[in-house]
Formats: structure tokens, C-alpha cells, sequence
């Protein structure tokens, strides 16, 4: 959880009729505030606002912040206070709190009467001056924070409040606006201000400018959008009752005794980011632009010659020429080791999902340019998402190793069957020249080895754009640049949300959480861009925008594809095609299809096998009206997918006819196309031959480091390693020239940044184990057959 607000009392010292809080229940003599800080602690929250009432008459306030710090060590914690207690004696909570937020409406005396019912200016004003000197004395650092509310009557304070602000040096000013919510909604009349007013307010004092950050006072500009605070501002008051404020009074979703902390997190996560968003880009309202970055890893040489477009089309040039991408012709999308040019290899396949991501990206932003709103896109931005999204559906099968998802599990089982060998091995061999061994038995070690346990095309995807591209001139870099996209591409290739050491931190849904979307080894690539996006969230668990769309276009096109493919292979025909799909349907979904779907014309001329052009017939109107409803479906909800929480697009709830059509596919596809001997035949063979391969190159993985950096290094070999080790140092040579220099890298840069626990014999094992898979899965299918025959002595090519 992001953002939660504790309504910890009703009492209050004023009458303020604009206040949300009003309409709280009366105080209960039994406090219940240990179980409601217990269950506000599972919810993890970023920043918890203790509010009333006014929470500094709360005479257990000392005991709860307490209770909350001991809970909570990682949340900023937060006291809304109208300061207006006199003589207040802030010693008794300034070590629980990191921020003490003065609520002020003026300066002038009467209309801080008029407004709050009594004249408390100098009251205020003195514990802000008390407390400054308090913190100072004590050496302790506390936030100071004047928060304003903008309305009608006091609107023309603000400039006299922000030059106090200044004068006394508090660290933030924040300008709130009214927020006719609960019992508030009353007097919207009398206070509320126009979202023009409000800007030009805003824009008349420069605070659209650094005018006040130059000054040292950090200006937080008003959220205009009221629907972000409906939706998003969890408050739990002194009762347990959990709620959202709305201008129709409170949106209730429980109490702390009838409903669990994950599934309120579930529930108001979404628009938790939404909000979190808004706020931490200076509410300019703008919500796109968080993704549409032209910043790399590495500063481009170009930048100053370039026009933003062109660095989204140079993504595009480095993609479609790296070496990765041209591999992918020969690598299968269903029949491995294809001689028919008219069957679908991983690079046709992925032409195809550019083309259809490309065609929904377009609708969407045609779109989003017409709506009104926060979530209205510029007419200036549309080509650079329209090419962002091509660009990452021309890369998101770029990691997957020879023979596909057989490929895959090849290497996990690998991993589990093999590691304690190998470890024990190492170990020996590293005592006997008593050299360091390794330990990865610790928690961070073993988190480590999750990269092989849960091994993915996905993660070494963007493991071989972020990293295995090396650049001789820029070694001073800590982290390896690879192809050297902007982030706007790599962030939104990670399809799913979780590291592989922490799958769903966020308890998201399963669709978008069942992988992993990136290594440890590229947690600090992924970190540092999400930091400097503005993204960052500790606890991971964010998915880009348009990576929605992305994955649309890949189930869309694979599931069209697969079927063609049958065909070409003669696996089924058009005919049991026809049937299939009939009985499919009616029996999964115990109805008709409907003639939206498939008419009776067509199915007749199917089932007679008199269809000439399957694609112009059937699979090309299939794939508009899917695509129609994947584009109305986007955009109805553009809230759930700029917050980055939302299920896959095309599922049973948002698009009931694309999910039936692409799962009767789907079903066709399992039982005819994937399970047909031409298919598993090579399978198998290909799971043996990546377990080969493994095997074959794991020989490295049993010497101790000081002799492999005698390989790596090609350093003054005094100890003879290379003669000891010919066997080995012949394996090692085989391994890709990028590969190793990609290695070197990675083991420099843990080396400056340590992994607090785990040790760098360790570290540098770890690494040596992703060279070697780095290499292997960089492989085509007949490339990997030509070499497990050479590994084994089947097939030696003489030249």
C-alpha cells in the first residue's frame, strides 16, 4: 500500500465547516487503536497520515505513534496538525514521526477566523517557531510542512503564506485544494474554486516554475483531479472502519474485523498508483509522461542531432539489426529444425505481433487524443507509443532459448538436478589448491539461484537488450548498456511484474505475476530506471502501460499463426478445423456460435472444405473483431492500465468473445498442432540437447575462480592452468566472445557493489552460470543441434 490516512480522533480545538472530517462517529471509550495499527501495518504502507479531529488533543497520540514505529520502520509517517494548541509540547512525539504538517488557510486574522471560528494566527505561528527550535537544540531532523487549502475565501493569502513559509524556513509548502468530500460537499458553493482558477492561481505565482525550490522550500502544487483522491485515499478511522472519501460522503469498504489487509490491498492498489503518480510528477496532470522517455543507460552520442521520434525509430535500428533478433528466423515458433519457409519461425512470428501491436496502438491513441480528462493523450505523442509498442513486440521472444519453452524447462531442470553436484565438485577442487569455496546456502545466495530455478525467455530477453551487448570505449560505466534502448522501451518489455526472487510482492493478479519479468542480475538496471522515471516503488510489483497491448498482439498473432501452421504441416485440416471448433464451443460454452463469430455460410463452406484464402475468410475478420474489442476495452479502463495492476486485456471479464474465440484456438492447437508427432518429436530431442549442452559447458562451473580468471583474463598462466585444464579451456573458448565480455562486466560491477552477504567466489560462480546460459540460449535450434553433436563426438565438421 502506498497511501493510507489514520483518522486517529474526533476530538477537535475548531469549527472549521469546510473540514472532511466531520461526519466521524462519536468517540468510544474503548480505544481500539493496537488493532488497527496492526492491520494498517500489514498493509505495508509507503506513507501513513495520522489525522482527526485534531490528533494532537489525542491523549494515547504518544503510545500509537509508538506502537507505530515499532511496526512500521520503513513508513514515512506523517502528524496533519492545525497547530493551534498553545505551547504544544512537541518532545513527546518528534521520535516517532518524519513529519509534522501545519495546516494554515492565512495569515489575516479574520479570515482565519472566518474560516476556522477563531482567531489562532499567533498560537500557530509560535509552535512552528517552538519547534524549529526544538529540532535544532536536539540535532533531530523532522520534515516542517505547511499545508494551504485554496478556496474562495482565502485565495488571495497565499503569496503573504509562502513568503512565511520561506522566512522561516520550512522544508515543503503544499497548496491543497477544497476537496468537497463527506459533509464538506455542503459548502462547495461557498469555497470551491474552478480547475481554470486554480491554475491561474497557480501559474500567476510561479509555481509552474523553481521560483520557490531556488529559495530553498519545496512547493507541492494541488491534485486538480478530485477522482484520483476518491479513488485512491485509503483512510481508516478510530473505529477500524475503512473508507474513501467521495463527494457523496464516504465509499465504505469494511472494517478492520471483517475484511483481511490483502484483499483491501487488492482492492485499492490500482488507484494507489494512480494517484502516486500524479503526485510525484508535480500533478502536472500529464500521465503519459513517465513513459515516454528518450533517456538510456548509456547518453547517446546523437541526442543533441536527434528529434525525440528518432530515438523511439533508433530503438527500432538497433533491434531489428542486433544479431538476437536475426537469430530468431531460426529458431521455431512451433516445428522445430523447419525446412518450409511457409512455417512460422520465431522471427516471422514476431514481424506479425509488431504488425498487430502496431494496428492497436494506433486505434488506442486515436483514441486517447480525443478523450477529456487526465488520462487525454497529446497529439504530439502518438507516434512515439505507436513505436514503442512495435518496438517491443519486436523483442519480446528475443530471449527464448533453442527449442523454445522446451528449452526452458531444460534449463530449470537442469539447475534442480545438477547444482549440488556442481557445488560439491567446485568445492572440492577449490579446497585442494586452497582457494575460497562458495556458499549458497545463505537466504541471499539462494535468492540468487532463483534466475536458473525459475528460468525464462522473458528476464533473458531483457537480460540480452540491458546487458550482452558490450562497448569497448565506455567500460567506465557501472552498469552494461547492451542494445542501449530508451527506458520508455525497456521498461514496458518486462512482461511480467516480479524479480525472480520475489514473483508477486504485491499479491497482483496471477496473469501479470506468474513469471518473472527480469533476473536479480538486472535488478539494479530495472531499479534505476524505475527511480529515474519516477516509478520506483520498493517493493516492485508495477507493469508499463503499454505492455498490455503488447501481449494482446502476441496472443492474438500466435494463436492465428499456430493455426496456419497446422494447415501448412497437414496436421489437421480444414475440414477437422471446422468440426473442432463447433464442438468446442458449444460444449465449453454450451451455446451457439454466434454468427458474429462464424455464420453458417462459413462454416458450411469450411466443413466442405471449399475456403480458398483461410486468412481473408476467417482469420483476418477474427482478428479485427478481437482487436476492436481490445481497443474499446483499453481505453474504457485506461485508469487500471496506466496504474500498471490490471489483469491481461483479452480475459474472461473485459473481453468475453476475443477470450472464447482465442481459447477455442487455443484448445484446437493443443490437441492437434502441439501435441502432433512433428512437434513433440523434436521437443524431446531438443530438451536432451539443451540438457547436453548444459552438461557439455558445466565442466567450467567445477573450477575454483583463480583458475577460470586465468581463462577469462588470457593472464600470465605461471600455474599451467591451461595445460592442467586443456579440456576445459577448449569448452571455455567455444563460448561466445560478447558472452564473456558481458561477464567481465557484470563481475566488476558486483565486485563495486556487494551483495551484502554473499561473498564475490560466490557472486563470480553465479555469474559464470549465467555466462554459460547466456551462450546456450543465445543459440538457434540447429545451431544447438551441430554443437551437442560436436560435444559429443557425432558429427565433426572438418573444413
Amino acid at each position: 500500500m502506498l497511501n493510507i490516512c489514520y483518522e486517529s480522533t474526533k476530538e477537535c480545538n475548531l469549527n472549521c465547516d469546510y473540514c472532511i472530517t466531520s461526519d466521524n462517529p462519536n468517540m468510544i471509550k474503548n480505544d481500539n487503536y493496537e488493532k488497527i495499527i496492526d492491520f494498517i501495518s500489514k498493509l505495508n504502507p509507503e506513507r501513513l497520515v495520522i489525522s482527526g479531529g485534531e490528533p494532537l488533543l489525542d491523549t494515547l497520540l504518544e503510545e500509537k505513534l509508538e506502537l507505530i514505529s515499532n511496526k512500521m520502520k520503513n513508513t514515512y509517517v506523517s502528524v496533519s496538525t492545525n497547530g493551534a494548541i498553545e505551547d504544544y509540547d512537541f518532545k513527546k512525539i518528534i521520535n516517532y514521526v518524519d513529519c509534522l504538517d501545519f495546516s494554515i488557510p492565512s495569515l489575516d486574522k479574520d479570515i482565519y477566523k472566518k474560516m476556522r471560528g477563531q482567531d489562532r494566527v499567533d498560537i500557530v505561528k509560535n509552535n512552528i517557531s517552538n519547534l524549529k527550535q526544538l529540532l535544532e537544540s536536539i540535532g533531530k531532523n523532522v520534515d516542517i510542512r505547511i499545508s494551504y487549502i485554496l478556496t474562495r475565501v482565502n485565495k488571495d493569502s497565499l503569496e503573504d503564506l509562502l513568503e512565511y513559509a520561506k522566512n522561516e524556513k520550512v522544508n515543503s509548502f503544499r497548496v491543497g485544494r477544497f476537496f468537497p468530500f463527506r459533509d464538506a460537499g455542503k459548502v462547495s458553493e461557498k469555497y470551491e474554486l474552478s480547475e481554470n482558477e486554480i491554475n491561474s492561481i497557480i501559474e500567476s505565482l510561479g509555481l509552474n516554475t523553481d521560483k520557490y525550490e531556488k529559495q530553498g522550500l519545496k512547493i507541492i502544487k494541488p491534485i486538480i483531479d478530485l477522482s484520483l483522491m476518491e479513488n485512491g485515499y485509503v483512510t481508516i478511522n478510530f473505529k477500524g472502519d475503512i473508507f474513501i472519501p467521495t463527494k457523496k460522503g464516504k465509499k465504505e469498504l469494511g472494517n478492520i474485523k471483517k475484511i483481511n489487509p490483502e484483499k483491501l490491498y487488492h482492492i485499492t492498489s490500482e488507484q494507489q498508483l494512480i494517484f502516486k503518480n500524479i503526485d510525484t510528477k508535480a500533478n502536472d496532470k500529464y500521465i503519459y509522461s513517465s513513459f515516454i522517455s528518450r533517456e538510456r543507460i548509456r547518453p547517446s552520442r546523437f541526442r543533441g542531432e536527434r528529434s525525440e521520434q528518432d530515438d523511439f525509430n533508433s530503438d527500432k535500428t538497433r533491434i531489428i539489426y542486433s544479431s538476437s533478433f536475426r537469430r530468431l528466423q531460426q529458431k521455431a515458433q512451433v516445428f522445430s529444425l523447419e525446412k518450409n519457409s511457409n512455417v512460422h519461425s520465431r522471427l516471422t512470428h514476431s514481424l506479425e505481433v509488431a504488425d498487430v501491436g502496431r494496428i492497436l496502438a494506433t486505434k488506442i491513441t486515436e483514441k486517447l487524443v480525443c478523450i477529456n480528462g487526465a488520462y487525454k493523450l497529446k497529439s504530439e505523442d502518438v507516434a512515439k507509443i505507436i513505436s514503442v509498442v512495435e518496438n517491443i513486440c519486436l523483442m519480446h521472444d528475443l530471449g527464448n532459448p533453442p527449442f523454445g519453452h522446451f528449452g526452458e524447462d531444460a534449463i530449470k531442470t537442469w539447475w534442480k538436478e545438477n547444482k549440488e553436484k556442481y557445488i560439491k565438485q567446485h568445492n572440492k577442487n577449490a579446497k585442494e589448491i586452497k582457494s575460497k569455496s562458495i556458499d549458497m546456502n545463505n537466504a541471499q545466495a539462494i535468492a540468487l539461484q532463483k534466475d536458473f530455478e525459475l528460468f525464462d525467455g522473458n528476464p533473458q530477453g531483457f537480460r540480452i537488450v540491458s546487458r550482452l551487448y558490450c562497448y569497448n570505449d565506455h567500460e567506465d560505466q557501472q552498469l552494461e548498456s547492451g542494445l542501449n534502448l530508451t527506458y520508455s522501451t525497456l521498461i514496458n518489455s518486462l512482461k511480467y511484474v516480479g524479480c525472480s526472487d520475489d514473483l508477486n510482492p504485491k499479491n497482483l493478479n496471477k496473469s501479470i505475476s506468474k513469471k518473472p519479468g527480469f533476473f536479480v542480475s538486472e535488478k539494479p538496471i530495472v531499479d534505476r530506471i524505475l527511480k529515474e522515471l519516477n516509478l520506483y516503488d520498493e517493493h516492485r510489483g508495477y507493469r508499463a502501460p503499454f505492455t498490455y497491448i503488447m501481449e494482446a498482439a502476441d496472443d492474438i498473432a500466435y494463436c492465428m499463426s499456430d493455426i496456419a501452421d497446422g494447415f501448412e504441416k497437414g496436421v489437421i485440416s480444414i475440414p477437422q478445423f471446422a468440426k473442432e471448433f463447433k464442438r468446442i464451443w458449444e460444449e465449453t460454452y454450451e451455446e451457439k456460435i454466434p454468427e458474429v463469430v462464424l455464420d453458417n455460410e462459413k462454416m458450411e463452406a469450411l466443413l466442405d472444405d471449399n475456403v480458398k484464402d483461410f486468412n481473408t475468410v476467417i482469420t483476418a475478420p477474427w482478428a479485427d473483431l478481437i482487436v476492436n474489442d481490445v481497443v474499446n476495452t483499453y481505453v474504457n479502463d485506461i485508469s487500471s492500465y496506466i496504474a500498471g495492476t490490471a489483469p491481461e486485456i483479452i480475459n474472461n471479464k473485459n473481453t468475453e468473445l476475443s477470450c472464447k474465440i482465442l481459447d477455442t484456438i487455443r484448445n484446437i492447437a493443443n490437441g492437434f498442432i502441439y501435441r502432433s508427432p512433428e512437434a513433440e518429436g523434436i521437443e524431446i530431442a531438443g530438451f536432451s540437447i539443451v540438457t547436453g549442452l548444459l552438461d557439455f559447458f558445466g565442466e567450467l562451473l567445477k573450477m575454483p575462480k583463480e583458475q577460470f580468471d586465468v581463462f577469462v583474463n588470457n593472464s600470465d598462466d605461471k600455474k599451467g592452468i591451461m595445460k592442467k585444464y586443456a579440456y576445459e579451456f577448449r569448452i571455455f573458448n567455444m563460448l561466445s566472445k560478447r558472452c564473456v565480455e558481458s561477464y567481465r562486466h557484470q563481475l566488476k560491477e558486483w565486485e563495486s557493489n556487494s551483495y551484502n552477504s554473499v561473498d564475490i567466489e560466490t557472486i563470480e560462480w553465479w555469474l559464470r552460470i549465467h555466462l554459460i546460459i547466456d551462450h546456450i540460449s543465445g543459440m538457434t535450434d540447429d545451431y544447438a543441434l551441430q554443437a551437442y553433436q560436436l560435444s559429443k563426438g557425432i558429427d565433426i565438421k572438418i573444413r
